[in-house]
C-alpha cells in the first residue's frame, strides 16, 4: 500500500494528481510538479504535505495533517 509518494523536477505535469485509491497515504511531496489538481482519500491518515500552488487542494477529514508547506 502507497504510504509515501515523492514527486519532484515535473513541471510540464498539467494534469490532476488523484490519490484518492490511496487511503494509507502518510506523506505527500511534490515540488517543482506542475499538477493542477490533488485530490486525497477522505479521511487518509496523512501528516505531511509539501507542494507548489494546485488550483485545487482537497483536504477533507484529514484529521492528523500537522505539516503543510506550499511554495509558490
Amino acid at each position: 500500500m502507497l504510504e509515501k509518494l515523492y514527486v519532484s523536477n515535473c513541471p510540464n505535469a498539467q494534469l490532476a494528481l488523484n490519490l484518492t485509491a490511496a487511503p494509507n497515504l502518510i506523506k505527500l511531496e511534490a515540488i517543482n510538479s506542475g499538477f493542477t489538481d490533488i485530490d486525497l482519500a477522505d479521511g487518509a491518515p496523512v501528516t505531511s504535505i509539501e507542494l507548489e500552488s494546485p488550483i485545487s487542494l482537497n483536504l477533507s477529514n484529514l484529521n492528523f495533517l500537522d505539516h503543510i508547506e506550499i511554495a509558490d
